[in-house]
């Protein structure tokens, strides 16, 4: 019997929901992270680390999370923490980063068939000029440069292959995040330069997987009551690497145009990157300060009663393991088999 058809089937035994609610009981509020959605599968380099999901991925997860948990907002969540409420158990909380247009055009309608409140953080550069993130201009220069191999901090990459052009964009993504964020426009720009291509920021000539969302879906959006949103800095910048004038100025002008899209006061951000060093403590003195009432980060694990509401922790979702291998993932039973295996 072949391998791959023994794990699907442990796997489908396993995520039950009368085991996976009984792994989820008592084990602190789950916090998951999306970025974008489709409706075809990609293939090679664009979307290679699966970070937007397929629609029938995210309406399967959903159907399955709620036959064992309860969905609530961040905010709600948030009420709790503030006011010493106990929290209800095995309760979720949906959160999406950057700001695609996607969010509206297919997760959207997602979240209102199964009555699913989430918050969406903008990256307000992105959604108000149409300037596209590093991420997604270097992703795309990557797919589509006829260049055979490139250089960057004194290193040579091969590009003569999907392969390689998907190890050469991992190692230099992690590359640009330990790097001091001011010169992070300029370097992104010599790379799109020696790769002889670009990702335009106009939203019409883009391709639909790096498109924002547009103001009048945002207010759509947050006229529904399903979803509010928060900032995740203007620029995208890794607050951890900056200094403190441009952590001020991130926070603020995010807050700020969050605010104005919304008619609403801003009081949830978000991290870029997410991970330790991303994010200080003069970064959360200084969100408090901005009248911030939580940040989150994107390291892994779950929210337990009397938790630091500027560093909860998130589990993120990608398209690279099946759904059943998610819900085992996210409940916390595949992290106990890996502690178990490691003593």
């Amino acid at each position: 019997m072949p391998k791959v058809f023994l794990k699907s089937t442990a796997l489908s035994l396993l995520a039950r929901p009368t085991i996976l609610r009984a792994a989820q009981r008592g084990s602190g509020t789950l916090i998951l992270m999306f970025h974008g959605f489709r409706n075809t599968p990609n293939q090679g380099i664009e979307n290679n680390d699966g970070k937007h999901l397929l629609n029938s991925s995210l309406n399967t997860l959903l159907s399955k999370l709620s036959k064992i948990a309860d969905f609530i907002s961040l905010k709600g969540f948030i009420e709790h923490l503030e006011q010493g409420i106990p929290i209800p158990k095995s309760s979720v909380i949906l959160t999406f980063d950057d700001g695609y247009e996607s969010n509206y055009k297919i997760a959207f309608p997602i979240l209102q068939q199964h009555q699913a409140p989430a918050t969406i953080f903008l990256a307000t550069q992105f959604v108000t000029e149409g300037k596209q993130l590093w991420t997604n201009r270097l992703e795309f220069a990557f797919k589509n440069t006829q260049k055979k191999e490139v250089e960057f901090a004194r290193e040579h990459f091969p590009l003569k292959s999907d392969a390689n052009r998907i190890a050469a964009l991992t190692a230099i993504k992690k590359k640009f995040k330990r790097l001091p964020q001011q010169g992070q426009e300029l370097r992104c720009t010599e790379i799109e330069e020696s790769l002889d291509t670009r990702l335009a920021d106009s939203t019409q000539s883009v391709p639909a997987i790096y498109r924002p969302l547009s103001s009048s879906q945002i207010s759509k959006m947050s006229k529904s009551g399903l979803v509010d949103f928060g900032a995740h800095t203007h620029s995208h910048r890794i607050l951890g690497r900056c200094d403190e004038t441009s952590i001020r100025e991130e926070i603020q002008i995010s807050q700020h145009k969050v605010a104005k899209l919304t008619g609403k006061p801003c009081d949830l951000f978000c991290y870029p990157n997410g991970q330790t060093g991303d994010f200080t403590e003069l970064t959360g003195q200084l969100l408090q300060e901005a009248g911030f009432r939580c940040a989150l980060t994107t390291v892994t694990g779950r929210n337990k009663e009397g938790c630091d509401p500027f560093t909860l922790m998130r589990i993120g979702v990608s398209d690279r393991e099946s759904i059943d291998w998610t819900l085992l993932e996210i409940s916390g039973i595949l992290p106990r088999f890996r502690s178990l295996r490691g003593r």
